[in-house]
């Protein structure tokens, strides 16, 4: 097999080689430059992955300037592809996949082909600098500045450590800059050179335009607003499903948040968060609790916070702590809330037949002249006692 240009001609150097093999089976597939096995192959088509379609993307130097390194290379190039099935099997030959690259002269500048991080992005709210890494698609110094100048009176250089045909980026040459972030929105000018094993700078072939890179911070560091439970509360069994719920602001767009109940150590993150209101169901014992919040945006900046309650068991049945009469009703208050129901026979009475009061503490009951009401209360909980809460006759 072939790759060329669309003229059939070799293809240019320094340009984003996008290629693929396909297998009739799912299998991992990989390369290198001579005849290998298999597993002594260094390089893989999309990350080693099973699958029937493999494709990778390579960057290939000009020959002159690799001639120009001490090198002997023409451009010509052969890649030898195998595949592996799932069960270990592997072709016993070489797939040749063969190419030609273009000879200089090099006449375009250098290519910024990525930033990390991106351009525009958000960094931390506290940074007063920021570590930058830019790709470009040939070997090349880079400059940066605050005000927009040619490559040759820009104040900054890059570290710009790679040598040719051996980039540390999988998509081409990498230069680190350390860019000062003081203000709440940063606005840097950048511009490279290419060949800087040249002394000839007028040879050299720079960037006429620069990339404006900008770096933006929030406005206001991410915080954590608020988190619930945050009162304490009773149940009636030993352990309670609460709902665990924290509001966030501020920051980037994209705030995740993780809880523990021993500490920040070790965090797990809530099953539903992402925005400004990250939630959790839990299933919590009764007694003293305090669980640990850390909430982070995409610029890593983190926010800490913690909810103290206690839950507090309830199993007995609520009292009845005044009675008193009031014209033809009897009015009494509960110790709780609570709704109360009652007979006139007797306090073995079916609480499914009668008629509740509606929950609260204060209550009244209908009373006629000579009537004895047996009165049972209820709580929120079902606690109701064995015998009545209470026992009024009407003279």
């Amino acid at each position: 097999f072939k790759i060329s240009s669309t003229d059939g001609e070799c293809v240019d150097a320094y340009t984003d080689l996008t290629f693929g093999i396909s297998t009739n089976e799912v299998a991992q597939c990989s390369y290198d430059f001579s005849n290998k096995n298999f597993a002594d192959m260094s390089f893989d088509f999309g990350g080693n992955d099973y699958s029937t379609n493999h494709t990778t993307m390579i960057v290939l130097p000009d020959p002159s300037h690799g001639q120009s390194q001490g090198g002997n290379w023409t451009g010509q190039l052969s890649l030898y592809a195998k595949c592996r099935d799932t069960k270990g099997n592997e072709n016993p030959s070489s797939y040749v996949i063969n190419l030609c690259v273009k000879e200089g002269p090099d006449k375009t500048p250098p290519l910024i082909k990525s930033t990390t991080p991106e351009n525009d992005a958000l960094i931390s709210f506290n940074s007063s600098e920021q570590k930058v890494q830019f790709v470009t698609n040939e070997l090349s110094t880079c400059r940066w500045d605050s005000e927009d100048k040619s490559y040759e009176l820009m104040s900054n250089e890059m570290s710009c450590d790679d040598s040719i045909a051996s980039p540390s980026s999988s998509i081409g040459y990498l230069c680190n800059a350390t860019l000062p972030t003081t203000n709440s929105e940063n606005t840097f000018y950048v511009r490279c050179e290419d060949q800087p094993w040249l002394n000839d700078s007028t040879q050299r072939n720079s960037n006429q335009q620069s990339l404006i890179f900008v770096l933006r911070k929030p406005d206001k560091p991410i915080t954590i607003d608020y988190i619930e439970p945050s009162k304490d509360f009773e149940s009636s069994t030993d352990f309670t499903t609460i709902n665990l719920v924290v509001g966030t602001s501020g920051g980037g767009a994209a705030h995740k948040c993780s809880y523990s109940f021993s500490g920040y150590d070790k965090m797990i993150e809530l099953f539903e968060t992402g925005g400004s209101v990250h939630k959790q169901p839990l299933n919590v014992p009764a007694g003293e609790n305090t669980i640990y919040i850390e909430c982070k945006d995409e610029t890593r900046d983190s926010a800490r916070g913690e909810t103290n309650f206690e839950i507090i068991e309830d199993s007995s049945p609520p009292q009845i702590i005044r009675i008193w009469k009031e014209g033809s009703q009897i009015k009494f208050v509960t110790d709780e809330e609570a709704e109360c129901s009652f007979s006139t026979e007797n306090c073995n009475f079916n609480w499914d037949e009668t008629k509740a009061t509606t929950m609260d503490i204060a209550h009244s009951i209908e009373i006629k002249k000579g009537d004895t009401l047996y009165i049972k209360c209820r709580d929120q909980f079902s606690n109701l006692p064995s015998s009545c809460s209470a026992v009024i006759s009407s003279a």
